[in-house]
């Protein structure tokens, strides 16, 4: 079992953090999606897939913003 830590809090397991976002009300549709989708693919693959995702959105709201 993997555990991610936050600062001072407790470990938690990955599936735990999973199962919160997809159950929390407040997070976007999108995101649920993303990560639900995401479950069966090799998680280098995603972890690739999200530095891409970074680096093309960073680059597009310093566009948008013109930062």
């Amino acid at each position: 079992m993997i555990e991610i830590k936050s600062g001072s809090q407790k470990p938690v397991s990955a599936d735990a953090s999973i199962d919160f976002v997809l159950n929390h009300p407040g997070m976007s549709p999108w995101l649920k999606n993303a990560l639900a989708s995401a479950l069966d693919v090799d998680p280098s693959a995603v972890l690739n897939d999200l530095e891409i995702l970074n680096f093309v959105f960073r680059a597009r709201a310093a566009g948008v913003s013109g930062c």
